[in-house]
């Protein structure tokens, strides 16, 4: 599942940078067809993160998980072209710490209350109780 689309990634980037990091062919236009490869590639990264968490594909794509994905494609395409920033790279390492955090369930995305997404969660939906601390103090 990818998180983001070449969209995401210009409106988070800018026209300017996304062409800079994407026009490998020198034509003068943002090639959206190297922006959505970059994008699956972070998204399948993400996925290992938060594949220990919750179960996949998520039921919704949180905007966070937008966010993270266009920072670790944007990372990964400025080091391919040699335009890694300081700021590219902490946008990154924050994705990432975020992404460890959730591995670990220290950070819960903001997922649809609408049943349980974290694995280990158990339901249990049975015949009403026989016996309880209540019905035994009126025998």
């Amino acid at each position: 599942m990818t998180y983001a689309v070449a969209q995401d990634f210009i409106d988070r980037w800018g026209n300017e940078e996304s062409e800079r990091v994407s026009d490998r062919a020198n034509a003068g236009a943002i090639d959206t067809g190297v922006i959505d490869t970059a994008l699956s590639d972070a998204s399948d990264f993400m996925d290992g993160f938060i594949g220990v968490a919750y179960d996949l594909p998520l039921p919704s794509v949180p905007r966070v998980l937008i966010q993270f994905t266009c920072d670790i494609a944007m990372y990964d395409l400025s080091t391919d072209q040699g335009l890694l920033t300081e700021d590219k790279e902490s946008r990154r390492d924050k994705a990432v710490k975020t992404l460890q955090a959730i591995a670990s369930n220290k950070f819960k995305l903001p997922l649809p209350t609408t049943g349980d997404p974290v694995r280990g969660a158990v339901t249990v939906i049975g015949p009403e109780r026989q016996f309880s601390r209540d019905k035994l103090r009126n025998v």
